[in-house]
Parts: structure tokens; sequence; C-alpha cells
């Protein structure tokens, strides 16, 4: 287990090793930041072809191109009022591949959501028309349209798949055992000084622990791995798969070996007390 091999000391490289599930996801958790090539092939390939749109991209393309022969027939006016329909999402892509382009920066693909409307709404409309085309009789036809519209709802659970493993189902199970960990902190008996958190659960401590907080003794570990606040902690959440960054996930690591456990603990994570640092050494006799 993870857990067990940092607090003894064995394998602390394998331990901070992630699933190789999160990789796509951590690389832009992390604070990566992405310029306009890594951002422009998260959008389509990795996201809109590689996940949201796997199945139905044509039907996707299908609907553009008939939103633009249906534009073309349309009198200016009417045209004028239709354009924001792909013209606000498409604007909204463009403001972000153009800042990426000229300042990488961390991007996810949640920021594309009404981009995501938009292009489900065409591919329905594509299946329509689709169905529609098909010569034969109405049955057949309607067969056709089921078949695409089942296309459609497998892109849908597929990504919602994608989603519960990469990042759903991991996050409940750290929030179970962050909870845990901070209704401990709060009756401060067992950890009575300093105590370090991911950054992703500042917040709920803030929330349970407020003056814990103010005065200081609450820290998230991005910032104590960098040497801002709770300089000696006396006890770490050390959750080893929470999406973090490296350098945070390492310090924590390396500080919990040795410590106890607080609580039942689980490979998850735990809350662990560890010692204080011992005094620095002596520097040698000349």
């Amino acid at each position: 287990a993870m857990l067990a091999s940092a607090l003894s000391g064995a394998g602390l490289f394998g331990a901070l090793a992630l699933p190789d599930q999160h990789e796509r996801f951590v690389r832009v958790a992390q604070g990566a930041p992405l310029g306009l090539g890594a951002t422009l092939r998260l959008i389509l390939f990795e996201w809109f072809g590689g996940t949201i749109f796997a199945w139905t991209w044509p039907l996707v393309a299908t609907g553009l191109v008939l939103f633009a022969g249906r534009a073309a027939g349309r009198d200016p006016a009417t045209r004028r009022r239709e354009a924001g329909f792909l013209l606000v999402p498409a604007l909204l892509v463009a403001a972000y591949l153009g800042l990426a382009a000229i300042r990488p920066m961390v991007f996810f693909t949640r920021f594309l959501w009404i981009a995501t409307v938009v292009l489900a709404t065409l591919s329905a409309w594509a299946a329509v028309r689709a169905s529609r085309a098909v010569p034969g009789s109405r049955s057949l036809r309607g067969v056709v349209l089921v078949a695409l519209v089942a296309l459609m709802l497998l892109d849908r659970l597929g990504d919602q798949r994608w989603r519960a493993g990469l990042m759903l189902d991991p996050f409940e199970r750290h929030a179970r055992v962050a909870e845990e960990a901070v209704a401990s902190l709060a009756r401060e008996g067992e950890c009575s000084g300093p105590a370090v958190v991911p950054l992703a659960y500042l917040p709920l401590a803030a929330w349970r622990m407020p003056e814990r907080l103010a005065r200081g003794s609450i820290c998230a570990a991005e910032d104590w791995s960098e040497g801002r606040g709770c300089e000696s902690p006396s006890c770490l959440l050390f959750i080893p798969e929470a999406i973090t960054r490296e350098a945070a996930r390492g310090a924590v690591a390396a500080r919990v070996r040795g410590g106890t456990i607080v609580g039942t603990g689980s490979d998850t994570g735990a809350l662990v007390r560890v010692p204080p640092p011992g005094p620095a050494a002596a520097p040698a006799a000349p």
C-alpha cells in the first residue's frame, strides 16, 4: 500500500507514483502551463475527439456544415441574429487559444462547457436530418435515428465513466479521508500543534476550525512545502494520490516517514502525527 510504504520509508518513490489513469489530468491540475500546441491537442484530440464526441464527431461536423448551409440561405438580418449561436463559443475557444499562444496557462476542459452544449445540439440536429434523408419506410428512418441517438448516449456514458475513474471516484475517496482528518484536527487533543492539509481541503479545515486558520496553525501543503507557514507541523494529512504539485507531495511524504496514524486511516490516506524535527547537526570540528 502506498500509505504504508511512505510511512515506513520503503518504496517512497513508488508511493509517489500516480496511477496511469491520472496522467492526463495531472499534467494540467499540477499547474503546468500549456502552450498553443498543447492546448489545441488537449481540446481537439484528447477531449472533443477522445472522450466527449469519440463516436459522434462526424455528426458534429455534419451539424456545422448544415448550420453554415442554412445560414447562407437566410437574409442578412436573420444571419446576424443566428450567428451568436456559434459566435459566442467560437470566440470563447479563440480567446483561450490566443491566451495560450501569448502566455501559456493552466487549462481545464470545463472552461469550454458552452462549446460542448452547442456542439451537442448540432450533433442532435444532424442526427435528425440524417435519419430523415434515409430512403425507405418511416420504420427504417426510425431505426437509423435510434442508432444515432444510441451513439450520442454512448459518448455521454463514456465521458461520464472517464471522468468518474479519473476524478470523481478518487475525489470522493479522498474527501472521506479529509473529513475524518479534519474532524480529528478540530478536537485538538490529538493534534494540538500546527497541521498541514492539501490545498483542496483547506476550505474544509477553515470552515471547521476558523480560529486555527486565523492564528496560522492550519496551512496548505503547497504553501508549507515552500516555507510559507507551519514551520514545525505536528500532524499532516497525507493522501498519496491527491492531485497536488509534485514538490508538495514529496515534501509531505518525506515528513510523515516514521509518523503514526491518527485514527483508523486507510490505503487512501490518513492524518499522520509526526515527531518534532530533530536538532540540526553540529558542524564538524576543524
